[in-house]
């Protein structure tokens, strides 16, 4: 197997000093920060957090095969050690030069207060057919931070055409820093909402951090309500392409039926309609679509290639996952919440189930928001409850309790009390629906 780095390359990039160099031999294969997934020829990058030192686990990484490591403090081993004053720095610093190795490369970069896996996975699902599958690289899991981001780019190789990279944030600066490590093509934008506001602030603080992500694009891609944003318009490129429902935007989408099991939609640009079935569910999905199809016009791609392309697509994880037990259907859409899309929920379960008798929702606590916390969940118990008069509505969580006083809320603070109450309750022909934070960990409801 090729080496990733070599020595040289090592020490220039990250602007550290080698221990033991004479030592030395070729390269070495790959970086791992994990000392579980370390195999022979690999170099261990001792990252440093809040919680955890990468440090101390550096016997242990040498024990299972590293030929090398990479450290911000001198330290005694017995293979070859690289030292830089910040070993995360060094980290960015050799996926960012590992990334310039593929000028040619059709970068698509994602960022959203919500939705950038589904959209990851949807635009995934259509360049793996117009490319191949084998030459298509994609964010792994939830790996979008600035660990996860050089993760994923060290694992470009030479025979990839295209890479689909999230990019997610909860502080200022963020998406500078994964955008310029990235170098991103095509800037996708998903939406702005109110998430991560403690290190945010506010959604102005939302739009100004996620629009971060359009510098030095050759296209941005967004909903058109986003782009008229003082904030977001500031830093777009010259070449825009704006989704959503109205006609006056580049690419329009338009729900045509829903149904427990699936969705279909149509969308429109330049006078072409196209209509896609498909297994996903809602109006969010088929906005998510519709930066796809955006993609699509912009490589010239056919209609029909995207829309078989579309209608076999998947998403991975607790994401909208329908299961049935003992005649009572389960929707795990627990992968993580905030305010939008436990609307985009709850709008879902409105054009599905006719008898709203037949729903137990179940909301979670929304994680990261601030002072105003309590406020957002008042205002999203409010709009369940217009919205499905006749459901059952069960809070989990210290704020979904708070918030759910005075308004006919059933509230647990815990996912272990509020299973006996669930399932109580839990007539033949009943829908749950669970959404929460990932912190909520609300699949743990589910038999």
């Amino acid at each position: 197997m090729e080496n990733l780095f070599t020595w040289e390359d090592l020490a220039d990039v990250t602007r550290g000093e080698w221990l033991n160099f004479a030592t030395l031999r070729e390269g070495i294969l790959n970086i791992s920060t994990d000392t579980r997934t370390i195999v022979e020829g690999d170099l261990f990058l001792a990252l440093v957090g809040e919680r955890f030192d990468g440090h101390e686990f550096i016997d242990t990484a040498i024990e299972n095969g590293a030929s090398a490591v990479l450290v911000s403090r001198p330290i005694e081993a017995t293979v070859p050690t690289l030292v830089v004053n910040d070993t995360l720095c060094a980290y960015h610093r050799l996926a960012r030069y590992h990334r310039k190795r593929f000028p040619a490369l059709l970068t698509v970069g994602i960022t959203g207060s919500s939705g950038k896996t589904s959209s990851k996975e949807i635009i995934a699902s259509v360049m793996r057919r117009h490319f191949g599958a084998d030459y298509v690289l994609i964010t792994e899991g939830n790996t979008n931070n600035q660990i996860g981001v050089p993760q994923n780019l060290l694992r470009l190789r030479e025979h990839h055409r295209c890479a689909i990279l999230e990019m997610g944030t909860n502080m200022p600066g963020e998406i500078e820093i994964l955008r310029s490590l990235v170098c991103p093509n095509i800037a996708v934008l998903t939406n702005i909402g109110p998430v991560h506001l403690e290190g945010l602030g506010d959604l102005d603080g939302v739009a100004r951090e996620k629009s971060a992500i359009f510098a030095g694009a050759q296209l941005a891609i967004l909903p058109a309500e986003y782009a008229e944003l003082p904030i977001v318009a500031g830093q777009l490129p010259a070449l825009v392409m704006r989704t959503g429902f109205s006609s006056t935007v580049d690419v329009q989408v338009e729900l045509l039926s829903s149904n427990l099991h699936g969705s279909s939609f149509a969308t429109y640009q330049d006078g072409c309609r196209a209509e896609v079935s498909w297994k996903l569910h809602g109006q969010h999905m088929a906005m998510n679509a519709a930066a796809a199809f955006a993609i699509g016009k912009h490589l010239f791609l056919d209609n029909k290639l995207l829309c078989k392309a579309l209608s076999e697509c998947e998403i991975p994880g607790m994401r909208m996952r329908i299961s049935e037990h003992d005649g009572v259907t389960w929707i795990n859409d627990a992968y993580n919440a905030n305010p939008d899309s436990m609307r985009a929920l709850i709008d879902w379960l409105v054009e599905v189930v006719d008898d709203s008798r037949q729903i137990r929702l179940v909301l979670g606590d929304m994680l990261e928001l601030g002072p105003d916390s309590i406020q957002y969940h008042q205002d999203l118990l409010t709009c369940a409850k217009r919205r499905l008069p006749d459901a059952m509505i069960i809070g989990v969580g210290p704020c979904m309790a708070e918030a759910g006083k005075g308004l006919d809320v059933t509230a647990f603070p815990g996912t272990e009390e509020a299973s006996p109450a669930l399932r109580s309750e839990l007539p033949v022909g009943a829908i749950v629906a669970l959404k929460g934070s990932r912190g909520m960990a609300l699949e743990q409801l589910v038999p």
